[in-house]
């Protein structure tokens, strides 16, 4: 009965951590990189979509004339392959 419990409790531990996915995206003036946390429930493929834009948002903070719109424009570039990106998930 021990070994039961156990078990469950370490089943349930190791759903607990919650899904991280850290980003880079490389363009000519370097790497940026960010880090975002799943929310509850959240699928991965768009926990994927959500650490390229934040990796985006430091690529245009860093840029001095960045324009409305960056962002988006470099989600858009890093789905077409013409920035380059690299995404890992784990718990």
């Amino acid at each position: 009965m021990k070994s039961i419990a156990l078990a469950a409790l370490l089943f349930y531990c190791g759903c607990s951590k919650p899904l991280i996915c850290t980003s880079e995206v490389s363009e000519g003036d370097g790497t940026h990189r960010a880090s975002v946390r799943a929310n509850s429930g959240e699928a991965e493929p768009a926990l994927r979509r959500r650490a390229i834009g934040a990796a985006c948002e430091h690529l245009c903070e860093g840029k001095a004339d960045a324009k409305p719109g960056c962002r988006a424009r470099c989600q858009v570039d890093v789905e077409a392959g013409k920035v380059g990106a690299r995404v890992r998930c784990a718990k």
